[in-house]
């Protein structure tokens, strides 16, 4: 991420807009878990990052720019592997 967000400002962020933040194991990261979101529509991604950027504009910009995404199923995960997880995260 350009600008280095922790995971816990990221997670944070992301339950301010109603949404479920969860842990996540991306590609390539071999166990490491970070914060991730899990949402329907590529809109609704793109409402929380406004949403976000009304308060926090570096942490909605950091998101958007360190963001990396899996398919599951009929929804998509977002993910954020270089902040990591908040420290207190329940794996999930």
């Amino acid at each position: 991420m350009a600008t280095k967000v922790t995971a816990d400002r990221i997670w944070k962020a992301i339950e301010a807009t109603g949404q479920d933040p969860r842990t996540y194991s991306g590609r390539a990261m071999y166990g490491k878990q970070c914060v991730g979101v899990t949402l329907d529509r590529f809109q609704y991604f793109a409402e929380m990052l406004v949403d976000i950027a009304r308060d926090e504009i570096d942490v909605a910009s950091a998101m958007a720019r360190g963001v990396r995404t899996d398919d599951i199923g009929r929804a998509t995960i977002y993910y954020w592997p270089d902040a990591g997880a908040p420290s207190d995260a329940v794996v999930r």
